[in-house]
């Protein structure tokens, strides 16, 4: 791998996709590297047309001397960040394809031009197996965190189950406790371990005979 691919590479730029919708039109933007020229690929499809554009290290170094920065790493660190921004701008001028990424005097412009039959057949081959293998990978990402979720809730359901029956029995327990226990007769509602004071009562004479 050369170290300009490997450049490429290091920033995730030889695998980029997203689609543009520019208002009047779709357009699908994705890039790829080109071993055999060596070359990174910026391509432009609406789905019927295909746009490219060839760039090889002394092109990207020139771009980059044209935004005046200090070497390609920048240049790609800043289009890499431009590109996550989501400011992408696609319009169509007759055989070719305007493309602008980023905002202002710093933004990366960049001109398409029609693909030839055997260079689009490649591309479109190229962006079809990949989109494929994305959506294939994240059905079993999907697949795998459903079983996951799946794993945690049973786990979950068990551990409530537990804890309920736990508490249920401590509330017996507790209700057990406090139960209240029946007043026995003459036992003080104050102080149930006593029993009442019976009342005084004063001394009672019994009545004589002399008093009839």
């Amino acid at each position: 791998m050369s170290s300009f691919h490997q450049k490429i590479k290091d920033q995730k730029l030889d695998s980029l996709h997203k689609v543009i919708d520019n208002g009047t039109n779709k357009y699908l933007f994705f890039t790829k590297f080109l071993d055999q020229h060596q070359s990174w690929i910026l391509c432009v499809s609406d789905g019927i047309e295909l746009w490219r554009l060839e760039v090889d290290d002394q092109e990207l170094d020139t771009r980059r001397d044209v935004l005046e920065l200090s070497s390609i790493d920048s240049y790609l660190t800043k289009f890499r960040t431009a590109y996550q921004s989501g400011d992408i701008q696609i319009s169509q001028q007759g055989f070719s394809v305007s493309l602008t990424i980023g905002q202002g005097a710093k933004s990366f412009d960049f001109k398409l031009y029609e693909a030839k039959a055997a260079e689009k057949k490649l591309d479109v081959q190229d962006i079809l197996f990949r989109l494929a293998e994305v959506s294939i990978d994240l059905d079993k990402k999907l697949t795998q965190a459903e079983k996951t979720i799946d794993t945690l809730r049973s786990e979950q359901g068990k551990n409530s189950s537990k804890h309920t029956g736990y508490f249920a029995d401590q509330e017996k327990d507790v209700v057990s406790k406090t139960k209240v226990r029946p007043r026995q007769v003459g036992m003080s509602v104050i102080n149930p371990s006593s029993k009442k004071r019976k009342v005084a009562q004063g001394m009672v004479f019994e009545d004589s005979d002399e008093d009839q």
